[in-house]
């Protein structure tokens, strides 16, 4: 569906990279592994071209 509305898959892609980054490197343990698990999944089902992300 983004394809299809040309929006910019690899930049939001970037963006989750960054964003569970920033998560993990200011937020303690277990918190930021905790925190970035939806970021993780959502990145992985773009990788893998995956048509819904959780």
């Amino acid at each position: 569906m983004l394809e299809a509305r040309d929006f910019p898959v690899a930049r939001l892609a970037r963006s989750l990279e960054i964003s569970a980054d920033v998560l993990r490197a200011g937020l303690p343990e277990p918190l930021g592994r905790g925190a970035t698990r939806a970021l993780d999944a959502a990145l992985a089902g773009l990788a893998a071209g995956s048509r819904e992300i959780v």
